[in-house]
């Protein structure tokens, strides 16, 4: 089990709101239902697995073509076992043209483990 920082509130609820429109959109296309968001992960391992963990409501894609939002994540420094990232959200297709972006701090899995024990 994985414990939300938080620091990662704004990416989770960045991811939320442009879901949200994803679904909103669909529906109002008239396709029946509604469609999550698609998420292209530009990132390294530890925050792609963070973002799988995490924001689990969306559906992740391999490629970018595929995708309504690329998440771009860069490393921007670290201290001790925690790394800070700069999140920045791409709209592609339907979302061209539409960017946010957050910061996140990541505690290191190891950290977080021995903190629950």
């Amino acid at each position: 089990m994985m414990v939300s920082n938080v620091t990662a509130v704004p990416v989770r609820a960045l991811a939320m709101s442009w879901d949200a429109l994803a679904r909103q959109q669909t529906s109002a296309d008239g396709q029946g239902g509604s469609s999550p968001l698609r998420v292209f992960l530009d990132c390294d391992t530890r925050f792609a697995e963070w973002m799988r963990s995490e924001v689990d409501f969306v559906a992740f894609v391999g490629s970018r073509e595929d995708a309504d939002v690329c998440v771009r994540a860069t490393s921007v420094s670290e201290q001790g076992d925690s790394r800070h990232y700069d999140a920045r959200f791409i709209g592609a297709g339907r979302f061209e043209l539409i960017e946010a972006s957050a910061h996140l701090q990541l505690e290191a899995p190891e950290t977080l483990h021995r903190s629950l024990m």
